[in-house]
């Protein structure tokens, strides 16, 4: 029987929440925000641009789970 070929993962850790797609070589945010996690596109291939744009995002991310109220039905 033929071994099961191991799939590469799509996303590699760079930094904390930060990774980059093998494919394509961009940069994503990977953040959690009230328990949810949220993953943007940072928009560049360029790592330190991508650092300084992750600390942009996650300043957004903060105020947006800030302003943002529980919007459930109870």
């Amino acid at each position: 029987m033929p071994k099961k070929m191991q799939k590469r993962p799509e996303f590699a850790k760079v930094a904390e929440c930060l990774y980059r797609n093998y494919s394509s070589g961009t940069y994503y945010a990977l953040v959690k925000r009230k328990g949810r996690q949220i993953r943007r596109s940072l928009k560049t291939t360029d790592r330190k641009l991508a650092e300084r744009r992750l600390k942009d995002f996650r300043q957004s991310a903060d105020n947006l789970s800030k302003d943002t109220k529980d919007k459930r039905l109870t």
